[in-house]
């Protein structure tokens, strides 16, 4: 079940390099870019290593500076290469409609249960995630940036599971 680029087994390290390989080729610096297959996803700090396998979901978590303006970006895609299990399905789904709805960021300035108000022009991550071992982890992180009367998503890379 282990996934093959260019004939040889595709591990996390491997698409880790490439992805920082790119990203390099476009004046932006990766570190701790998350690749995360399988059970790892269900770690949300861990980096992943190893084969990446066929029905599992692989956590990608990438958040690069641009070298050029020092700022940050931040993404997370979840995908499963072939058919995902109806458990992994209705986890991706769920993670999906809540990160549609909003849920609690963990840094300041924060979406939550506190006093700090969030004002125009302030950019936040929506990153929900659940994680059940035997099953996989699931993220989806967008960037958005609050204006007022909402939040424009300044992500634009789609949001795709089965790939």
């Amino acid at each position: 079940g282990a996934l093959l680029l260019d004939g040889a087994i595709l591990t996390s390290e491997r698409l880790r390099r490439r992805v920082h390989r790119t990203l390099m080729d476009c004046d932006s610096l990766g570190e701790h870019t998350i690749i995360a297959g399988g059970d790892q996803g269900c770690d949300p700090h861990q980096v992943g290593f190893g084969p990446l396998r066929a029905c599992e979901t692989i956590v990608i978590d990438i958040f690069p500076r641009d070298e050029t303006s020092g700022y940050f970006g931040d993404l997370t895609r979840t995908v499963c290469k072939g058919q995902a299990s109806e458990a992994m399905l209705r986890l991706y789904q769920t993670v999906l409609e809540a990160q549609q709805l909003g849920l609690e960021i963990h840094e300041r300035p924060s979406i939550g249960r506190r006093d700090e108000v969030l004002g125009s022009g302030h950019i936040v991550t929506m990153e929900p995630g659940l994680y059940y071992r035997g099953t996989g982890g699931v993220r989806i992180e967008d960037t958005v940036v609050v204006c007022e009367g909402g939040y424009e998503n300044l992500t634009t890379l789609p949001k795709v599971f089965e790939v």
